[in-house]
């Protein structure tokens, strides 16, 4: 494992760029509907179920990447108002050398 985590604006902007195509993906498609139908075999029940699995795991998927735009925007927001802090600072020079506060 790395000692370190770099983010890139580049990757912050694909990572935005690659969830915002999943949410819209996910809003646009349809959730598998199966109508419950006797089978021969027996397995419309599991049918079903599966279907209904698809569905909430498609909901799951979408919040899931709803919450990670979030929180890319926030690190973001937070990294800006470093840059901005951290500009002021410098843009004053150095504090008194001798200062032994």
């Amino acid at each position: 494992m790395a000692d370190s985590l770099r983010f890139t604006g580049a990757a912050l902007d694909e990572a935005t760029e690659r969830l915002a195509g999943a949410v819209i993906d996910m809003r646009e498609s349809t959730p598998l509907r199966h109508r419950a139908m006797p089978t021969l075999t027996g397995v419309s029940a599991e049918i079903d179920r599966f279907a209904q699995g698809l569905a909430i795991a498609q909901a799951a998927l979408s919040d899931a990447a709803r919450s990670a735009l979030v929180t890319i925007a926030g690190l973001r927001e937070s990294g800006a108002d470093l840059d901005v802090l951290l500009a002021a600072a410098l843009a004053g020079g150095p504090t008194l050398a001798g200062d032994s506060r």
